[in-house]
């Protein structure tokens, strides 16, 4: 996600930046950066922040500089985040399986509808890791929509804004099929913004929202919506 030079080691610093930096269209969010001070011929010369969507690898930890630069007090943070098991993770199985509800998301289907909303272990479908939620029938029997939601209200503080974000894909059943797909956000019961996604690869998308206090998220939405690397960061 790049960097940025500051003027002194400050950690704050390095998290407003973060905090403020627009999504990437691949990884989506900030959601770690590093922090480290630059010696050149033993002098302290530069401060870099430098922002990851992912945890860094021991590839991309590394860095080797030049002859006379030396990476000194280099530390990783994560930004905090209140999405409960936010990818899914919490699901698993040792291929293929798939569930209505996991330990911590509830699904739910409105009357006549069949797993209108549902969580798969399944690696091909998933954005990252091996599972993603599913918003619209998974076997195809009806045209209905369903919900989920975290089975626990979320630890938010009353006032404050945070922001929703979350990947969406919609190329599991073809152009025609997947033309009127679409997520209702709500929060607290009140539809906050409806995304018309189309026929549309991992797209990522992100909605501010104000806390207050033990707040209940819910996606709706039909057609085939899978959801995947969900996050609720503190602004």
């Amino acid at each position: 996600m790049g960097f940025a030079f500051i003027d002194k080691y400050d950690v704050n610093a390095c998290a407003v930046l973060c905090t403020t930096r627009g999504s990437d269209r691949v990884g989506g969010a900030c959601q770690y950066f590093n922090i480290w001070r630059a010696l050149i011929n033993g002098v302290p010369t530069t401060y870099t922040c430098a922002f990851y969507y992912i945890v860094a690898d021991a590839y991309t930890a590394v860095n080797y500089g030049q002859v006379n630069l030396k990476v000194t007090y280099s530390r990783g943070y994560k930004r905090t985040s209140l999405a409960i098991d936010g990818g899914f993770e919490g699901y698993t199985c040792d291929d293929f399986c798939t569930t209505e509800s996991s330990d911590s998301w509830l699904g739910a289907s409105p009357a006549g509808g069949l797993r209108d909303a549902s969580i798969f272990h399944y690696i091909p479908y998933a954005r990252t890791g091996g599972s993603v939620a599913l918003l619209g029938s998974s076997s195809g029997v009806d045209n209905l929509s369903g919900t989920l939601s975290p089975k626990e209200p979320l630890k938010t503080v009353v006032g404050k804004s945070y922001t929703l974000g979350f990947f969406a894909n919609t190329i599991y059943a073809g152009p025609i099929a997947e033309a009127k797909a679409f997520v209702n956000i709500l929060w607290n019961g009140k539809k906050v913004r409806t995304i018309n996604l189309g026929y549309d690869n991992w797209r990522f998308y992100e909605t501010t929202v104000v806390a207050t206090g033990n707040d209940q998220l819910t996606l709706h939405g039909g057609s085939g919506v899978g959801v995947d690397r969900r996050h609720l960061h503190p602004l």
